[in-house]
């Protein structure tokens, strides 16, 4: 059965949907202003912060069967910018787009595996040299994560596992980032 909630002036909208045992669909849905009353004063003559809007879409998919959870998640982040324009003088909207994908495995009683696979993908703008060549924001960056973990209780989870950093540099020396790490957490 699906569930709405819209609220705000702008709005926010989030809808679940089972379509069958096991599976859940989620859509969400949100605009609104963004920016802090503190840029106000670096604002154009007549506007106002509020005239300048954040909205993101996105969509969410989960699946369980037995002993294995699979949830993937996409979603484009988009916002009007007062300061960033290109070379011509027209204002540039800055956006991203993010997914990952995760799945975990019950390997035993406590005991599972887990991956995880996510990116960000920044959008381009016009890099103000007056030739129309855009480049990206950001860097954009794919990171893998595997991990194993055990629940020694219900509030205490040791877990070990590496994360595999790719950020997209173009260079003659590489700026990936990788990681291994162990864990401890205590719930209370």
């Amino acid at each position: 059965m699906p569930s709405t909630t819209m609220t705000g002036c702008n709005g926010l909208l989030d809808s679940d949907f089972v379509p069958f045992a096991g599976g859940l669909l989620r859509l969400s849905w949100a605009k609104g202003p963004y920016l802090d009353r503190v840029v106000g004063p670096a604002l154009a003559a007549g506007d106002e912060v509020e005239d300048y809007e954040q909205q993101i879409v996105g969509v969410a998919l989960e699946y369980e069967i037995r002993h294995l959870i699979v949830i993937a998640e996409a979603a484009r982040n988009r916002w009007e910018s007062p300061f960033i324009t290109g070379a011509a003088g027209h204002k540039q909207d800055l956006k991203v787009d993010g997914a990952h994908i995760e799945a975990r495995y019950k390997l035993a009683p406590g005991l599972f595996a887990a991956g995880r696979w996510s990116t960000l993908r920044f959008g381009r703008i016009d890099d103000g040299s007056g030739s129309g060549h855009r480049v990206r924001w950001d860097r954009s960056a794919d990171r893998l994560d595997l991990s194993v973990g055990y629940w020694i209780t219900d509030g205490v989870l040791a877990k070990g596992g590496i994360q595999l950093n790719d950020l997209h540099v173009a260079s003659a020396y590489d700026e990936s980032d990788h990681l291994v790490g162990l864990s401890l957490t205590v719930g209370f």
